[in-house]
């Protein structure tokens, strides 16, 4: 695929087009699409930071991991996003932020069981978040920040 071809379908995924999983519109739409602010963001002025946050609240997981050198400033965002989540170890947790690339990206965004069969990936410029949840179909997106 063309590099101009690339970006036509990003930007096209980015709105939803040709996104035929319900799970996927939504966080789409709902997580890396959404442009209302969130009550710490006067403290997070990083977008991918927020979308750290944004993406925590969405899944609201019971445990949290991070690892990699920045995984004090994750944890940090972690906290806030989520106060009443404990904190683990990377294979226990429900829901990582580590520096392991996916599909090549710098960072790494990881939700779900760690034994991964299948994952849905959203790819961003600077991020992957990547998703494990059984009856979610192996897909990948390309998707930009707002």
């Amino acid at each position: 695929m063309s590099k101009l071809g690339y970006y036509i379908q990003r930007f096209r995924v980015n709105r939803g087009f040709t996104v035929h999983s319900p799970f996927a519109y939504r966080f789409i739409k709902l997580v890396v699409r959404e442009r209302l602010p969130y009550y710490a963001f006067r403290r997070i002025s990083d977008p991918y930071e927020r979308l750290l946050f944004r993406t925590a609240v969405y899944f609201n997981p019971t445990t949290i991991s991070a690892s990699g050198p920045d995984s004090a400033r994750a944890l940090e965002i972690l906290r806030t996003a989520l106060p009443n989540a404990r904190i683990t170890n990377h294979e226990e947790s429900e829901f990582h932020y580590g520096d392991t690339p996916v599909n090549g990206p710098s960072t790494q965004f990881l939700q779900g069981q760690h034994s991964l069969p299948s994952l849905t990936t959203f790819n961003l410029p600077r991020a992957t978040i990547a998703v494990s949840r059984k009856g979610l179909p192996p897909a990948s997106y390309p998707l930009s920040l707002p």
